[in-house]
């Protein structure tokens, strides 16, 4: 009961300060310059590399899962601290980019050739992604090119909030659907020639459309709905992802292209995370290593590895496992105790009845009490 108003009132607390630094960010961020705007990342990351523990050791049992024992304590540090950075520039870049936006990706954005010809040839396409280089990005650089494209957003903090992110990224016409309940709107949006856009390394529960696949050696959930799409009406899916340059810029690289296959969807979600896995091996840094691995009961993030692979995420999972145990326990004995002693209950009477008599104590009178005069 303690948690739960500590939560009320962290969330009460914390959504002005959210509304004031979103209004800061708006005021401030687009009228700076591209050099600026670096800068300012990189001040962000680096003040939240000092103080986020919890983030940088999610983030070092990440690479531990993905190279081993290669990976040296000096590496480690400086690839976290690069993914600090990256994630930074895709903050700043969102608020960035809301004004004068077709200007600003035009030239902010680059295509590979191979990319804008699979877009126009396998027209309408499943275009999916990862948390890769700035993900945000991506589906607007599309938007820009003359491409129609519909991504799927989920909740970001209150209701409200989610709504104006959505206003900032639609600046453009690009269509964005909640995720709840969106297949059907993506099944209509394919079927009249328009494509979408899916960020897939997230996880998702077998009983919300996901399937257990293999990731960096660990069993994930990842969502079937690219492969069920594109087996069902018969479209392609598109991997692509951001490269983030030196000088500020961004490039569209290509991954793969995956054609219609009436084969399972398992094995075809599994192609999808063998295709994300080689990306991120060349490049690390530029995956969200804070939340790439870890805890997947945790609902705010897109945590996706078993937690009991790592002593980081076992120890805290097996701690949750006591505090519930011992909650149990004790709601159990507090409704043992109230039936017990209510008059009126079965168990009352039949515990009651099963008591052995009570002896009555002699009575010592007052007399025998009384202590002589000397």
């Amino acid at each position: 009961m303690a948690s739960k108003k500590v939560r009320i009132i962290y969330r009460k607390v914390r959504w002005p300060i959210e509304w004031f630094l979103i209004g800061l960010a708006q005021l401030i961020i687009p009228p700076l310059s591209l050099g600026a705007l670096l800068r300012l990342a990189h001040w962000i990351a680096d003040t939240a590399y000092l103080f986020d523990r919890r983030g940088k050791a999610i983030a070092a049992a990440n690479l531990r899962v993905m190279f081993g024992a290669r990976m040296t304590p000096a590496r480690e540090r400086a690839l976290i601290r690069r993914s600090y950075r990256n994630m930074a520039r895709v903050m700043v870049n969102v608020f960035w980019m809301s004004r004068d936006t077709l200007n600003r990706i035009r030239d902010q954005v680059s295509f590979d050739p191979s990319v804008l010809e699979a877009l126009h040839t396998h027209r309408p396409a499943i275009t999916v992604s990862a948390h890769l280089g700035n993900w945000e990005i991506l589906s607007q650089a599309v938007v820009a090119s003359g491409i129609p494209i519909m991504s799927v957003a989920k909740l970001i903090g209150s209701p409200e909030m989610t709504a104006r992110l959505t206003a900032m990224r639609s600046t453009i016409g690009q269509q964005i659907v909640p995720a709840d309940g969106a297949l059907r709107r993506l099944m209509y949006t394919l079927k009249h020639d328009t494509c979408i856009g899916l960020l897939v390394d997230q996880h998702t529960h077998t009983w919300d459309g996901g399937t257990w696949v293999k990731m960096f050696g660990l069993s994930v959930g990842i969502s079937l709905a690219p492969a069920a799409l594109s087996r069902k009406l018969r479209v392609p899916i598109l991997f692509a992802w951001s490269r983030p340059l030196k000088d500020g810029r961004y490039r569209i690289e290509p991954g793969e292209i995956f054609l219609p296959d009436p084969g399972d969807d398992q094995t075809r979600t599994q192609q999808l995370i063998a295709a994300f896995e080689r990306v991120i091996r060349r490049h690390p840094s530029l995956w969200c290593l804070t939340i790439g691995a870890g805890d997947i009961s945790c609902p705010t993030t897109t945590l996706r590895f078993t937690p009991s692979t790592h002593a980081h995420y076992g120890a805290r999972k097996r701690k949750r496992k006591r505090k519930k145990r011992r909650r149990r326990r004790r709601k159990a004995i507090t409704s043992f105790r109230r039936t017990r002693n209510h008059p009126s209950s079965t168990l009352s009477r039949a515990w009651r009845s099963s008591r052995p008599p009570a002896t009555p104590s002699p009575r010592i009178s007052h007399a025998t009490c009384a202590v002589p005069p000397p």
